[in-house]
């Protein structure tokens, strides 16, 4: 015979169901850690940014949390050359960072402020998602963010 039975070919498409049923979980856990770490280094990333500009350029940033959204601010110059009101940043770095909703966020400030001299706010963000534990710290040092994953 050179074909396959019925019987045979039941079996095959039975070892790969239960194959599949095993392994969607697996990629589930994945996924949802992946999408953790990527908001968590979104943060990180908007964070070191404002810290840099701020420096740079010799204004204040502030970096504000809400609605399980991040967003990033420049102090605008009155005609004065004094500091006025935060205005929203233009560009890529003017959007806001939105979390997916499946990830928790605690210990975040309600606004940050990144000083002219590199010094920011002492903060202490904890994301969690997908079995997945992350710290963004800027306590450890000055002018410095400082990322870290723990076990649950």
């Amino acid at each position: 015979m050179k074909a396959f039975s019925l019987l045979e070919l039941l079996m095959v498409v039975v070892i790969f169901s239960v194959v599949a049923v095993l392994s969607v979980p697996n990629f589930k856990n994945t996924y949802a850690g992946l999408t953790t770490a990527r908001a968590m280094n979104d943060v990180a990333y908007a964070m070191r940014y404002a810290a840099r500009r701020a420096a740079i350029e010799g204004a204040f940033f502030k970096m504000v949390f809400a609605d399980n959204a991040f967003a990033l601010f420049k102090a605008a110059v009155d005609d004065n050359g004094k500091q006025a009101d935060f205005v929203p940043l233009t560009g890529t770095m003017g959007r806001r960072i939105l979390l997916p909703s499946d990830i928790k966020v605690s210990d975040a400030p309600a606004q940050m402020i990144f000083s002219p001299d590199g010094s920011m706010d002492k903060v202490k963000i904890t994301f969690e998602g997908g079995g997945k534990h992350y710290i963004v710290s800027t306590q450890e040092a000055r002018g410095r963010v400082f990322v870290s994953e723990e076990k649950p």
